[in-house]
């Protein structure tokens, strides 16, 4: 009934197990083996489950070089998402440092003041392409929030040049799927969860924006 959620249990010698649940996906990470594979017993007993490998979760590659530290980022589903987009590849495709085109806002301005319905076809290539970005940002790569935000804000009436912001949002992430959020232990404060929020005085109904750092790394991520 909730979504997403996380579950927890904690054994009388102190050990304990984590369980994550988005829909119909979940993740573990225990401190007691016994107790975890006795609980993914009882699981598959009650339900159809596939248990997979815990590197790949919701569109996340998830490293642990060692148990205090754990690195997540978006390349594979990054670069699934570039080979059904450009299938002819990306070598001649311009480069870029940023995700944010510079003209984004003035492009989102003048799409929203004409407020054109897109034909159908280029809504669904606007739809796909936009929400295919959408998903990296809450998870690994809150440095693209912004430029995808503004685009998904023209769902209903997308334009070619906003359109264009996307595929520099997409570019800029290819070239750059290499990086993530690290987690660690060793980080200064590392149990301290630390919030921060802004707000964009742009527009007159502000769209607020916001982060919750803990052990080094964005937990969590809006804009």
């Amino acid at each position: 009934h909730y979504d997403p959620c996380h579950f927890s249990k904690t054994f009388s010698d102190g050990s304990d197990i984590q369980l994550s649940i988005y829909v119909d996906d979940g993740n573990t990470f225990d401190t007691n083996a016994i107790e975890c594979d006795a609980f993914y017993e009882r699981l598959s007993q009650q339900f159809d489950i596939t248990v997979v490998p815990d590197d790949y979760f919701l569109g996340m590659d998830v490293m642990s070089p060692e148990p205090a530290i754990i690195k997540v980022s978006n390349k594979t589903f990054i670069m699934a998402l570039v080979a059904r987009v450009f299938p002819d590849g990306i070598d001649k495709l311009p480069k870029y440092s940023t995700p944010g085109d510079p003209r984004l806002m003035e492009y989102y301005e003048m799409a929203l003041a004409a407020h054109v319905a897109p034909a159908p076809k280029f809504a669904t290539e606007y739809r796909s392409l936009v929400g295919g970005i959408a998903w990296v940002g809450p998870t690994a790569r809150p440095d693209a929030l912004h430029a995808n935000g503004i685009c998904a804000r023209a769902y209903t009436f997308s334009t070619v040049e906003l359109y264009g912001c996307a595929v520099r949002v997409l570019l800029y992430l290819a070239d750059t799927c290499e990086l993530g959020i690290t987690f660690s232990a060793y980080a200064p404060n590392a149990d301290v969860l630390d919030a921060a929020s802004d707000s964009d005085w742009h527009v007159m109904r502000s769209t607020s924006g916001g982060g919750l750092r803990l052990a080094g790394g964005t937990a969590h991520a809006v804009s």
